[in-house]
């Protein structure tokens, strides 16, 4: 059986250093993030008080969507060929809200304690 917590865990830690630590300019992804930055033109955006592009946010900004949107796949994946019943359902929602939640603490112990 699939220990869904750890895997929502690597999930969470694997998100945030995708979007935060290797989109830095400097990093393996800084180039990646800057073309997506200007294709998505977000500079225009933000100067008109508009969101991002949520294409922009789940690839290349948002750790929480990425986290999510990985988790959701990943579920659906895994589970294709079982038949859904309303625990499975539940056991997918519950997989992919604790990702988005391991994601936001571990940029949140980031933000407070290493940076």
């Amino acid at each position: 059986m699939i220990n869904y917590l750890l895997i929502a865990i690597l999930i969470g830690a694997c998100s945030f250093v995708y979007t935060n630590l290797l989109m830095e300019p400097d990093q393996i992804f800084g180039g990646l993030y800057r073309k997506a930055y200007f294709y998505f033109k977000s500079d225009e955006k933000n100067e008109q008080g508009k969101p991002y592009h949520p294409l922009f946010k789940i690839f290349f900004q948002c750790e929480r969507c990425n986290a999510g949107q990985i988790a959701l796949w990943f579920y659906l994946c895994k589970n294709f060929h079982n038949q859904i019943t309303i625990d499975e359902v539940l056991i997918g929602i519950v997989f992919i809200l604790h990702s988005i939640l391991f994601a936001s603490v571990i940029r949140g112990i980031y933000n407070k304690i290493i940076s």
